[in-house]
């Protein structure tokens, strides 16, 4: 029986993550963030929700892959419409005390990385 994520084919979730991950590193080098629900709109390969846990899902592998590439996280870009950060799960396990500041700096961190890379 063939793996799936979210019923998904494991296929056509490793490249809707590549398809999220190119539009990420795009935004990355504009230093520029985008909501939860644009990112689902621009998002082709699959469906997903912006309020799924497939969404959540989804950024976390490709944090948990940056984190394994000695990356900045790209899902530091992913924000609320409301506010303009990210949602309450992007802080899970955060010891800082100023989230706003830890955000800042992650921003600025995904966007030096990304600005300086070839292509």
């Amino acid at each position: 029986m063939e793996e799936k994520r979210f019923g998904h084919i494991l296929e056509n979730w490793e490249a809707a993550k590549a398809e999220m991950r190119t539009i990420l590193i795009a935004l990355a080098k504009n230093r520029q963030t985008i909501s939860y629900s644009d990112l689902s709109l621009q998002v082709q390969t699959i469906y997903i929700s912006h309020r799924s846990q497939m969404m959540y899902a989804m950024l976390t592998e490709i944090h948990d892959e940056d984190e394994a590439q000695n990356r900045p996280g790209l899902a530091t870009l992913v924000v609320r419409k409301s506010d303009g950060r990210p949602g309450p799960g992007y802080f899970a396990g955060i010891d800082d005390a100023d989230w706003e500041a830890y955000w800042q700096r992650e921003f600025d961190k995904v966007c030096s990385y990304w600005e300086a890379q070839d292509g």
